[in-house]
């Protein structure tokens, strides 16, 4: 049959040939004196020439020689591409479940994944397993998670089993899906808790006010002494809940702008200069001293004004708050030269002498609403938040935030920015704490 296929391709594609070559003879039998035997003879030869002339077969011929094969190469191909073109991990297995094919994804989440290996070998939960088990036999995809304890993070992961194949036929192929939900679990959990910190922490001020007016209103309400008592400390709670509601706009703003890098030129040493004339009151009041050691030359850096003094006014303000009373706080500008391309990078230390923090709280101390003893915190008027907008602030200027403690030896807060340009005089480059 394949033969009849490819001399009919043959014949169809010298169809308009073969109609000339027909009409010129049939021209010299009937103008000339050409017998007609002559004449059918010639195009006969013609059509023998035709059928055995070597030919670049069509893609018509080979379709009609070997169709199912093509289709089944075709099909291969096609499950390649679109595997590897996934953007998530992505395996294409057999109806046993050993691997045929992975994408680059799927490699980078799986490093001994292999092909021609099972994989059971880097997917061992019992749900997948058995979806996987019963899926040549299911004409539908079926989606399972689990989680990985690996440490040090464990992950959450979406695995859709998908069986590639017809209605009531047994799938030979089987296309694993997977997805990584742990970033997405984390940041609905943050989200979470931050609605819940951020309602426990108005409804307790909130309470407090509530008690003490209905106690104005009714039980004190001609106590004069107890009216002066309770106003006080209802000042003292609304301004709470100002200072709460100030740091949470400031946050939402700089996570807003978190992907927008400022462009103004900024002299740190003007930051400076602001920020230790806005806490010499707070200094006096704690019995602290500030002692300031500007950079040498003007520091230019890209950046917005108002957001670096506010980085700077948190961390001077924490350090007088839990910082050793009577003690004193350090801020300390030096520049460090490049290590390769660039103009180098300047440092601001805030540097005070509490008693520290201990090393296993460094890590979280930016989160939100996170504090090292909360009563502490809530009596020294802390949010909580303060960090956690020097973090966002410090991310959208392209800067670092490191933190050094030890426990009975203070801490340093150190806040580094890209240099625009050397410094003036930059021979002899003085290095910040860290």
């Amino acid at each position: 049959m394949n033969g009849f296929y490819e001399l009919g391709a043959r014949l169809r594609a010298a169809i308009w040939l073969t109609v000339a070559v027909a009409a010129i003879l049939a021209t010299l039998v009937a103008e000339t004196e050409l017998p007609l035997l002559y004449g059918l003879a010639g195009f006969l030869v013609f059509l023998a020439c035709v059928v055995a002339a070597p030919r670049n077969l069509s893609l018509e011929i080979e379709e009609r020689s070997s169709p199912r094969k093509r289709q089944s190469d075709r099909a291969e191909i096609s499950l390649d591409l679109v595997t590897e073109a996934y953007p998530d991990p992505a395996v294409l297995l057999d109806s046993a479940g050993h691997v045929l094919f992975y994408n680059g994804p799927a490699r980078t989440t799986f490093a001994s994944l292999r092909e021609g290996g099972h994989i059971s070998s880097v997917i061992r939960n019992p749900a997948f397993l058995d979806a996987l088990s019963a899926a040549p036999d299911r004409d539908r995809p079926i989606t399972v998670s689990y989680t990985e304890r690996v440490l040090p993070v464990g992950r959450r992961m979406s695995v859709t089993v998908a069986p590639l194949t017809h209605a009531g036929q047994r799938a030979r192929y089987i296309l694993v899906l997977l997805r990584d939900l742990t970033e997405s679990e984390r940041i609905n959990q943050m989200r979470s808790d931050f609605v819940a910190n951020a309602s426990h922490e108005l409804r307790t001020p909130l309470a407090s006010l509530r008690g003490f007016i209905e106690t104005l209103q009714f039980s004190a309400k001609d106590d004069a002494g107890a009216r002066e008592r309770f106003l006080k400390v209802m000042a003292e709670q609304a301004a709470r809940m100002t200072r709460l509601i100030d740091q949470l706009l400031s946050l939402s703003r700089a996570e807003m702008n978190v992907h927008v890098a400022p462009s103004n030129l900024i002299d740190l040493n003007d930051v400076i200069d602001h920020v230790r004339d806005a806490t010499e009151p707070l200094a006096e009041e704690h019995k602290a001293e500030l002692r300031l050691k500007r950079f040498e030359s003007p520091a230019l850096v890209r950046g917005d004004h108002d957001e670096l003094v506010q980085v700077l006014q948190n961390l001077v303000t924490n350090a007088l708050k839990y910082g050793a009373e009577k003690g004193a706080v350090r801020i300390e500008g030096a520049y460090r030269p490049a290590q390769g391309r660039g103009f180098g990078r300047y440092a601001i230390a805030v540097i005070d002498e509490g008693k520290g923090i201990p090393s296993d709280h460094l890590p979280r101390l930016t989160e939100r609403f996170y504090r090292v003893d909360v009563a502490y915190s809530r009596e020294r008027g802390g949010t909580g938040l303060g960090l956690a907008i020097v973090k966002h602030i410090m991310n959208r200027h392209r800067g670092e935030l490191t933190i050094s403690s030890k426990p009975d030896e203070g801490s340093a807060f150190t806040v580094i920015f890209e240099a625009v340009e050397k410094p003036q005089d930059s021979a002899a480059p003085s290095q910040a704490a860290e």
